[in-house]
């Protein structure tokens, strides 16, 4: 009988040990798994080790050490957190990483594995998300394409795309487009948004989510778009009008913020001849009145217009003063001219102390062509009262002489008189009986041909008074 003598095995242990607990492990796609590797130092000593792993990327798989050196105290370890991602159109299927620990004093190393099996989140994601830009002006439009891809070899979905724009939390506008694709077809979705006239500058975020045929979400992208702050004021006026009556004026004018942002303070002038001073009102009174040359202005202070705001002025000018002023100088400037450029006749007589029988009057008439061109065939009459006698002595010419019951007619004949040309007729007379008392002499009577036909202008009359 033969005895066999058994001897326990005692295996020699690792100075370095790599551990990986668990030694596989599942992550979804698009998503992040974490997993701890133990680092065991075995030797009496503290140690520092390289950490590595292999491989590092694989099929869309990236994986990322918490560190890959360390030091650990002798007989103890240390933990390594280790962290995969995949995007979310990576393969389903296994895949193995090595995971190895060396020494860098003794060069002892261990290397473990560990399996990660990669399940697919959902056979439709969004793939890609474009905008035209991401800072805006009030008005200006926001489009926005998404780009859908069915990764799935076989099926086709029917699945919702959701885009939702909002500004400080609060819900602006949702999409809601419904998106079929058949197998490995990428659908593009296009959805835009205008940023209002005066919407509220600053930040708007911007979502979007693909909901499966049950409602779950299974894939989302968002970003930010910056809307700038713009005050817009017209150069002068938003709206101006005059209404116009026959004795007053009536202006308005608005003006309008079409800016996103308050403005800053402006004045508002208007500039108006100086004759409308004491005829202004307005229904907000101007803040500043200056006069330059023969101008007024007036200005008004906007100390603040906000987004949307506007500001009305309406101001009046009354015409009545104008108009009393222009009747004026119209009358002063048609009687300066009736006589600066008028033919004149003026009759006058020279004469002292009682109308006694017998005490002779001088009468003089004063001829005088002020029109611009020469007066033709003037012809002067005059007529004495019958209570008079003309004494026939003539110092200039003598006119014709026609007795009648009302009295004297005298006419004088002169021809053609010239620009500026002047004739002086002189006749005596002397009441046939004493006047006791005041005695009138009748006009003279000048006539002419001239540019505008035959002119007859009158003299004034004379009343002589005793004395």
């Amino acid at each position: 009988m033969v005895l066999l003598a058994f001897t326990p095995v005692v295996l020699a242990q690792k100075s370095v040990e790599v551990v990986t607990i668990p030694q596989a492990i599942v992550l979804t796609t698009s998503e992040t798994a974490t997993t701890d590797v133990i680092v065991k130092n075995n030797q009496p000593f503290a140690d520092t080790f390289t950490f590595s792993v292999f491989p590092s990327y694989a099929s869309g798989i990236s994986v990322t050490l918490e560190k890959s050196i360390m030091t650990v105290e002798p007989n103890s370890e240390a933990n390594v957190k280790v962290y995969f991602y995949t995007p979310i159109d990576t393969a389903e299927g296994f895949f193995q990483f090595f995971f190895t620990a060396k020494s860098l004093s003794t060069g002892a190393e261990d290397t473990n594995s560990l399996i990660l099996q990669t399940v697919r989140k959902a056979p439709m994601y969004i793939s890609d998300v474009k905008v035209n830009k991401y800072v805006f002006e009030p008005g200006e439009e926001l489009k926005i394409e998404t780009r859908v891809t069915n990764i799935h070899p076989k099926n086709s979905y029917n699945y919702e795309l959701v885009v939702e724009i909002r500004k400080d939390g609060e819900l602006l506008q949702a999409f809601v487009n419904p998106v079929i694709a058949q197998p490995k077809e990428t659908v593009s979705v296009a959805n835009s948004y205008i940023f209002g006239k005066y919407a509220q500058p600053g930040l708007y975020s911007l979502a979007i989510f693909l909901r499966d045929e049950s409602g779950k979400f299974v894939s989302t992208k968002d970003f930010v778009a910056n809307l700038m702050g713009v005050y817009k004021l017209p150069t002068e006026y938003t709206e101006k009008y005059t209404e116009m009556g026959f004795l007053s004026l009536t202006t308005t004018i608005i003006i309008k913020n079409d800016g996103n942002v308050g403005t800053p303070p402006f004045y508002v002038s208007e500039v108006m001849p100086l004759i409308a001073k004491g005829s202004f009102s307005s229904s907000i009174p101007p803040s500043n009145e200056s006069i330059r040359g023969g101008s007024i202005v007036y200005s008004w202070y906007v100390p603040y217009l906000a987004p949307g705001e506007s500001i009305v002025i309406k101001y009046h000018v009354s015409f009545v003063s104008v108009w009393i002023a222009l009747i004026v100088i119209g009358a002063i400037t048609y009687f300066s001219y009736r006589y600066t450029f008028t033919a004149t006749i003026i009759k006058s007589c020279k004469y002292s102390g009682p109308l006694k029988k017998d005490n002779e009057i001088l009468v003089s008439i004063d001829v005088r062509n002020k029109t611009t061109g020469e007066m033709k065939d003037v012809l002067v009459t005059d007529k004495v009262p019958p209570v008079l006698q003309v004494i026939e002595k003539f110092d200039t010419i003598q006119p014709k002489i026609k007795k009648v019951k009302e009295g004297t007619i005298l006419t004088w004949s002169l021809g053609n008189l010239n620009t500026r040309e002047e004739r002086i007729l002189t006749y005596r007379i002397k009441p046939v009986l004493e006047v006791a008392g005041g005695l009138k002499l009748p006009a003279a009577t000048l006539s002419y041909s001239g540019k505008k036909g035959t002119q007859t202008v009158l003299s004034k009359s004379i009343i002589l008074s005793p004395q």
